[in-house]
């Protein structure tokens, strides 16, 4: 109710049905089952419903067979949703990341229309194995001329002198910021240009050598790039 995403693992008491594990059962999180490498799902993956009867889990990845690195360093492999929900919620980062007007309800939608299992979705993936482009770019419904990319480029970088170029957008003003890696705001400040087919020129006069953060926005849209100053 705050806004905030929650992606929780389903649990790892499967195959019986309404076996999963508390706070997977909520409303309004995303549930997150697991699939073996041949995309089915995982013997013990809990499986709903709840107990009021909703479907759950809500979303599956891979959790049987996932690869990570374990605390002396080592890769090795693993099994459990608690492998599987992550991926999901680097997923979900990343979508809200490139559609930050997006609420966190819009987010769950886009997220579970864009799973392979959202036409009919069961107790045991939930709505399937969610796909990036098509959460972003929801379904395709007619042919239509597409729209020039918006471009995004940052140059030079690494940068050695004091002017900075950034082609970005379709509007003549934005906001830039420059951010430390600490995630401490340095410089923030509105910017113009005289035609969108140039691109917006800033002076990084006084900035020390250093990794840097910047960030550009018009309105709704958002672009962040990693900077070195020598």
């Amino acid at each position: 109710s705050k806004g905030i995403l929650v992606v929780n693992s389903a649990g790892n008491y499967g195959p019986q049905p309404s076996t999963l594990s508390s706070p997977a059962d909520a409303p309004g999180i995303l549930a997150i089952g697991s699939v073996k490498k041949e995309l089915v799902v995982a013997g013990s993956s809990s499986r709903g419903p709840t107990g009021d009867g909703r479907i759950k889990p809500d979303l599956a990845a891979l959790g049987e067979g996932a690869v990570l690195i374990r605390s002396n360093g080592q890769v090795g492999f693993a099994n459990g949703t608690s492998f599987s929900a992550p991926q999901i919620a680097a997923l979900a980062a990343g979508l809200w990341e490139a559609k930050p007007e997006w609420t966190k309800d819009k987010l769950i939608e886009a997220l579970l229309n864009s799973g392979t299992q959202a036409d009919d979705p069961d107790n045991l993936l939930g709505y399937g194995i969610p796909n990036f482009r098509d959460a972003l770019y929801g379904e395709i419904l007619a042919v239509e001329e597409p729209e020039e990319p918006l471009a995004w480029k940052v140059y030079p970088n690494p940068i050695l002198g004091d002017e900075l170029f950034i082609h970005f957008g379709n509007s003549l003003s934005a906001e830039f910021s420059l951010i430390d890696l600490n995630g401490r705001l340095l410089e923030s400040k509105s910017i113009i240009r005289g035609s969108v087919k140039e691109p917006f020129r800033i002076l990084l006069e006084g900035v020390k050598p250093g990794f840097y953060m910047i960030q550009m926005q018009d309105l709704t849209l958002i672009k962040q790039s990693k900077l070195i100053r020598h």
